[in-house]
């Protein structure tokens, strides 16, 4: 089972390499891509800490949380600064399920 720290660990190492990612090899330019991009990097990280995890359902359980994580945004009426907990608590119960 993981925790939701362990996935808030791998979406924090996964924002900063995709930080990198898309300054250095795209130019600075958005990435439309980055839950699949996300989610191979997240892979990799959870089966490091002995969390294997499939890359499809990673991608499927960031791409709900970023649909609804924008809804929240919206009712907030600003952008959150703390979108990786936010995921997390999302997605936890998602890639335990």
């Amino acid at each position: 089972m993981v925790t939701e720290q362990v996935v808030l660990a791998a979406l924090q190492q996964a924002a900063a390499a995709h930080g990198v990612h898309e300054a250095e090899e795209l130019g600075g330019v958005y990435d439309q891509e980055w839950p699949r991009w996300y989610a191979a990097h997240m892979t990799e990280t959870l089966a490091k800490a002995g969390h294997p995890a499939d890359a499809m359902v990673l991608q499927a359980a960031l791409e709900s949380a970023a649909a609804a994580h924008a809804a929240h945004e919206k009712e907030l009426g600003e952008k959150d600064p703390d979108w990786p907990e936010w995921y997390a608590a999302h997605m936890t119960p998602v890639l335990n399920g």
